[in-house]
């Protein structure tokens, strides 16, 4: 014989098991987030003779066009006052090698990709205008740069040599920086459609009658 006390603790159990279960299903299924991003340059420095630091340019201006398979970016400005170490004197020492008052912006002067890879990458710092879709490391040269579309954001990543624009001889409490930064860019992205073609006019009544006497 079943006593009521002893069905209602197996119907609690089983409601236990039932919610268990049902919330082990649900974190292998996590629902998709809209992806949320904020425009900006983000740049890894590497510093000799180890350690690092982030750089954070938030202020940029400008966005990305897709048509079809292909990306567009033209004009995009950086300011360079805008930087963020984290360490108010490293900013400070980071706008002076950068020239930031005389240089007040980096400029994408035109990025060109497709499937993932940078095409054209043409940058000017400090005066200096140069393609950096292809770079030189160790000797060996190679494509730089890729990308990848999120939501309404493009996000970009190459490497840059900062002595190929004049910057070099940087050093920040005895360390020195490398030769070999990182960059990564969220730029917004719209779709650029292509413009339909003209509608051809009807031909008025006037024409109708003269090509018919002709």
């Amino acid at each position: 014989m079943i006593l009521p006390w002893k069905i209602s603790r197996v119907k609690i159990h089983n409601s236990s098991f039932l919610l268990l279960l049902f919330l082990l299903l649900l974190g292998m299924f996590p629902s998709k987030k809209a992806f949320s991003a904020t425009p900006g340059v983000r740049v890894e420095v590497k510093l000799s003779p180890l350690g690092g630091f982030t750089a954070q340019f938030p202020n940029i201006q400008g966005k990305a066009l897709l048509q079809k398979e292909e990306v567009l970016a033209e004009n995009i400005k950086i300011q360079t006052s805008s930087v963020q170490t984290g360490i108010g004197l490293r900013d400070e020492h980071t706008r002076k090698y950068m020239e930031s008052e005389k240089f007040p912006e980096v400029l994408l002067v035109k990025g060109v990709g497709k499937s993932g890879i940078a095409q054209t990458l043409v940058l000017k710092i400090k005066g200096i205008e140069k393609d950096v879709s292809k770079i030189k490391i160790e000797g060996v040269e190679m494509p730089n740069g890729t990308y990848k579309i999120e939501g309404d954001f493009l996000e970009a990543d190459f490497q840059l040599h900062p002595s190929d624009f004049n910057i070099q001889g940087i050093n920040y409490r005895g360390a020195g920086v490398k030769d070999l930064i990182g960059i990564h860019v969220t730029l917004p992205i719209q779709q650029n459609p292509v413009n339909p073609a003209s509608p051809v006019s009807p031909a008025s009544p006037a024409t109708e009658v003269k090509k018919k006497k002709e």
